[in-house]
């Protein structure tokens, strides 16, 4: 190894040895341990120093001080520009025969890093991300073997003087020290061009979920084609090699595009080609064993097999030979690895088994197959760029790194064609013929069918075909994030239940005709309460509460088990429920008893919490908190009302007004205090993007301190100057991301404060900018490149917000009235097409109503023509309909089922409950 460096770092020689300190070879390993270098002793290198041998074994350390890698170098008293030496040893397993150091950096730190006296060279992986950045340090001939070895670090960063961002560890395999995302980036950079993942390279990340209600099988795909059957999993990829041209093609080379069938569909066809080749994939998952019948309420825990069908065409005028190639790689979608530690190809050619497991089963034996496993035998990629596979059947590493190919030799006549079809199954397989097990074409057909049965509840009509779409298509990611009764935020990261999120997933099932989910869902709240009626905000898989405090969840708990009974006037339901609400009530007024001593601006708020998650520290009183207590008061003292139990109506109600007056003084001190215009996050943070998602709870989705509505507009004309405007129409909020979901949380504020154009600027750039293009997937944080940037995707509360806005724009609730048309845009009044909403689940019952408008704007300025009202469904608010049009003019003729329209002084028109039709004019 010497003879990689000689004054200067020779990269591509340190990877290889890195790469070498890997897997190894396609064979059995023994796991390697790996040590966590400590204490570390720490000095500065005086400024001005020049040269130092702080490095070599004979200079005495032991009176260093003892440090924190963590820690700050200011607390031992260091200048900008300082650099600082670490020493450390390590004693390595009997058995190891090489060694290779991990040290994680911050974003401009520079590192030389010496072993026994030697430097060795180090390899420098960057990130999009500065967290993750890493050092390599193959150790080399400078390593001794069953002995102690001391290690010194060099580091200095202008920026920042601190230490290394996280421990600093060897192994005696590079793998088996560094996470898969950090070991396949550096495969990536070490052999520039191998066919790795996208996110090895730092392209955009993205990945959407495909599957039926209930169902623990979902497919995640991701936005390089490939998918996987497990969350998280390996996943598979298909390919073209196309002989005539010598030429490799992945699905992101050839052009990629992904739609939902009928663009809404949770069934996803996607194209790409290569040459004269047109490749034509789909995937969908059908109930086990292909049953149609309809599922049970409660889908047993086997339930969903995945199909996907690849199809390929020969577009040119001759007759063309090529290969498709599927592989199974550990490479996960959302970016590092599920592991493969073992790899086989059945006897039979069909089967494809993973950690000894079936993982996929073919229709048809494969022509060749072939297993390899990194680093030693590369990519499986590189062999498929001369049209082959390795060798060998099966591959065994103990990294996890293993992966294998099937091959499938075609000659395609001009316009010739070929299918193959893959099940992926939930459990083991028999060895069995896996095309006759479904029969397929009547499958797809009747999951199309049953999928559009779920999604057609509410019906929409709207000249533009997008925003209908979009509201489908976030119900089947709703609907396909439930996992038997629960909905889970999203596949990966969020596989759990958060209270947060199923208040907005529960509204919007509600409103999309599926309100028999959202009881079981609020079934839930009554499940995990505590004795004392706290609500856990986020509880595991396993049933168990995570351990944080976030106050939000108990007036978002209420709100769940309330809204149910608004939708459905289910009486029975809510004296069932109504004890878990008053204990929940005694919780909130627990939790505000803390604070009733202490002076303003705390006095009578909920205590400090992690609250909403990203809106600042768990130190930190939160708003938001407040205001979703506020909103349980109210749907408290509601349902108390609905029962007849007016003395708890009373008291609910009593405890509101408390916190309002509370709640109010605290925000004029605040804002007072520290001359700010608009409402804070809170008391201790103000004048951050949390400002706007914090109080986004005080008008939706319920509006709890209406006197402070003109300070509202103020604030959030403030916070769309601020944090919304400046990006066209996205929300940029915390880690400097896009955060989809509050953006549209933040237009529903808008909506209902009147500033149309503001919601539309928003839902517009949330149309435009699908983390997923073409499946309407959003990720709870998105990079400035349309990547993922945090969290998981689908994300299901920015599929509720979506399906909730969309609702909002042409029907909605205030009070005892139903608001029609409150955010339709003016251009779709003048294009003489129909547009409204039929079935529309309400707190009334069912409405609906269409409108045909044939307006026109003449050259003065001025609107002329006609608006046409039609109500339909049997919904009767007690105080009628208020319909709300983006005109401003008033009508030269306003008349309701032949009588004079009443019009508000905000120049809105007041429908009776039973109108029929209103015709206006201008």
């Amino acid at each position: 190894m010497r003879g990689c460096f000689g004054g200067l770092f020779h990269v591509a020689c340190t990877l290889a040895l890195a790469l070498s300190l890997g897997s190894g070879t396609a064979h059995a390993q023994e796991p390697s341990s790996r040590r966590f270098i400590h204490p570390w002793h720490f000095q500065f290198e005086p400024t001005g120093a020049g040269a130092v041998d702080w490095h070599l074994p004979g200079v005495d350390a032991a009176s260093w001080p003892i440090v924190d890698l963590f820690q700050p170098w200011s607390a031992y008293g260091a200048g900008d520009g300082s650099a600082g030496w670490y020493r450390g040893s390590f004693r390595p397993d009997d058995a190891w025969q090489s060694a290779a150091l991990i040290v994680r950096l911050r974003e401009n730190a520079r590192l030389r890093v010496f072993v026994n006296g030697e430097r060795v060279p180090i390899t420098i992986v960057n990130a999009d991300l500065p967290l993750e950045r890493f050092a390599v340090a193959p150790l080399g001939a400078a390593f001794q073997p069953q002995t102690e070895n001391l290690v010194t670090l060099r580091l200095s960063d202008p920026d920042s003087p601190l230490g290394p961002y996280g421990t600093v560890e060897v192994a005696e395999r590079v793998a088996a020290a560094l996470s898969g995302r950090e070991y396949v980036r550096l495969t990536a950079q070490a052999v520039p061009g191998r066919l790795l993942p996208t996110w090895a390279e730092d392209s955009p990340t993205r990945w959407s979920a495909i599957g039926v209600p209930g169902a623990p099988a979902r497919a995640l795909v991701g936005g390089d084609g490939a998918f996987s059957p497990t969350n998280p999993g390996p996943t598979f990829l298909p390919w073209i090699y196309e002989w005539g041209s010598g030429t490799l093609t992945r699905p992101l080379d050839g052009g990629l595009v992904s739609r939902l069938r009928d663009a809404y569909l949770p069934i996803l066809d996607q194209t790409w080609s290569a040459g004269p080749l047109e490749a034509r994939s789909t995937l969908f998952v059908v109930r086990a064993g292909g049953r149609l019948d309809p599922p049970p309420a409660i889908p047993p825990a086997d339930e969903g097999e995945i199909i996907y069908r690849l199809s390929v065409t020969n577009t040119g005028a001759e007759a063309t030979d090529a290969t498709i190639f599927l592989t199974a790689r550990p490479y996960d979608v959302r970016g590092g690895i599920s592991p493969i530690r073992l790899i086989d190809l059945a006897a039979n050619g069909r089967d494809l088994l993973i950690n000894g497991t079936v993982a996929i089963a073919a229709d048809r034996p494969a022509d060749r197959v072939g297993a390899a496993a990194l680093p030693a035998q590369g990519d499986i990629s590189e062999w498929m760029r001369r049209g082959v596979l390795p060798s060998s059947r099966s591959a065994h590493d103990i990294d996890g790194y293993a992966m294998a190919g099937l091959a499938y030799d075609l000659r395609l006549a001009a316009g010739g064609s070929a299918t193959l079809t893959f099940r992926i199954p939930a459990r083991p397989l028999p060895d069995s013929d896996a095309g006759s097990v479904i029969p397929l074409a009547r499958a797809e057909d009747e999951t199309g069918a049953r999928w559009r049965d779920d999604l057609h509840p509410v019906r929409l009509t709207l000249p533009d075909r997008q925003f209908v779409d979009a509201f489908r298509a976030s119900l089947g990611h709703l609907l396909t994030a439930q996992v038997r009764t629960l909905f889970h935020p999203g596949p990966l990261e969020h596989n759990a239940f958060w209270m947060r999120d199923a208040a907005y997933i529960g509204l919007a099932l509600s409103r999309a005709g599926h309100g028999e989910r959202t009881k079981a869902l609020a079934r839930h709240v009554l499940v995990h309460q505590q004795g004392e009626g706290r609500i856990p905000p986020v509880v595991e898989r396993n049933g168990r509460p995570r351990p944080v405090d976030e106050w939000d969840a108990q007036g978002q708990g209420i709100f769940l088990l309330v809204h149910h009974y608004r939708f459905t006037g289910d009486t029975a339901y809510l004296r069932s429920v109504f004890p878990a609400i008053a204990r929940a009530i005694d919780y909130l007024d627990a939790l505000r008893a803390r604070n009733e001593d202490a002076p303003p601006p705390l006095r009578g708020l909920l205590p400090p919490s992690l609250s909403a998650e990203d809106i600042g520290s768990a130190d930190w009183h939160h708003y938001w908190d407040d205001f979703w207590a506020l909103t349980g008061y109210e749907e408290a003292a509601y349902a108390a009302r609905a029962l007849g139990d007016l003395e708890s109506e009373a008291r609910f109600l009593t405890a509101r007004a408390r916190l309002s007056r509370d709640l109010t003084e605290s925000i004029d001190r605040v804002r007072t205090a520290q001359r700010q215009p608009q409402i804070p996050n809170g008391p201790e943070d103000h004048g951050s993007s949390s400002d706007a998602r914090g109080t986004t709870a005080a008008l939706w989705p319920r509006e709890v301190l209406p006197a402070l509505r003109p300070l509202m507009r103020d604030s959030f004309a403030f916070y769309h100057h601020r944090y919304v405007a400046p990006h066209g129409g996205a929300f940029r909020h915390n880690l400097d991301l896009f955060w989809p979901y509050a953006g549209l949380g933040l237009a529903q504020a808008y909506l209902r404060l009147g500033m149309r154009d503001e919601t539309w600027q928003i839902l517009r750039w949330h149309l435009a900018h699908q983390s997923f293009p073409g499946l309407y997937a959003w990720a709870e944080g998105v990079r400035t490149d349309g990547g993922f940037g945090i969290g998981d995707m689908p994300h299901a509360w920015a599929a509720a917000e979506t399906i909730n806005l969309i609702r909002d724009l042409l029907i909605s609730e205030d009070g005892d009235r139903l608001v029609l048309g409150r955010g339709i845009p003016f251009g779709w009044l003048t294009s003489g097409e129909p547009l409204g909403i039929e079935f529309a689940p309400t707190e009334f019952g069912l409405a609906g109503y269409r409108v045909v408008g044939v307006l026109r704007v003449e050259a003065g300025g001025g609107v002329t023509g006609d608006v046409v009202v039609r109500r339909l469904d049997e919904a009767a608010p007690p105080g009628g309909y208020v319909l709300v049009l983006p005109v401003t003019q008033k009508p030269r003729s306003a008349r309701v089922d032949g009588t004079d329209v009443e019009v508000t002084p905000e120049g809105h028109f007041r429908l009776p409950p039973g109108f029929l039709e209103a015709v206006l004019s201008w």
